[in-house]
């Protein structure tokens, strides 16, 4: 049977969280920072856990970290973990490419000559002897979206 443990808890900062909290001592340490993490708004990926000294490791339970009742626990907020930090350039990546793609299908768009002002991307096909080269507008769509994100 498992005992139930009281964790003083306190958040780094002068305005961060201060509380107890109860749990059974058969938690694991990814369990508590969940818990942790919702008290003290530090996403998932940043909490850091300090309990007697000790930093938490996560895939044990705190009966067999050795945490005892009233135990004090220190949350402080870390950097980004390489997961996270994937993320978070991996949404650059995108928000970069759908810029792209915005301008390639403006560029696609454009059958006048370049001759609006308040546009800003013009493509014109021509051969090898400078003469204009018409495609049907699906067509030149595809090429100029083709060659645009290539």
């Amino acid at each position: 049977m498992s005992n139930s443990l009281t964790l003083q808890v306190r958040q780094s900062g002068a305005t961060g969280y201060k509380g107890n909290l109860q749990l059974s001592e058969d938690v694991t340490g990814t369990e508590l920072k969940k818990q942790l993490s919702m008290l003290t708004t530090i996403p998932l990926t940043e909490i850091k856990v300090v309990i007697a000294g000790k930093i938490l490791k996560n895939e044990l339970s705190l009966k067999q970290q050795g945490i005892k009742d009233n135990s004090k626990v220190l949350v402080l907020k870390g950097a980004p973990t390489e997961e996270k930090i994937k993320l978070i350039e991996q949404d650059k990546n995108q928000s970069e490419l759908q810029r792209t793609v915005k301008a390639a299908e403006k560029l696609a768009k454009r059958l006048d000559g370049g001759e609006k002002v308040d546009e800003d991307y013009f493509f014109e096909l021509t051969n090898q002897d400078g003469t204009k080269f018409e495609l049907p507008t699906a067509d030149r769509t595809a090429l100029v979206m083709g060659m645009t994100l290539h």
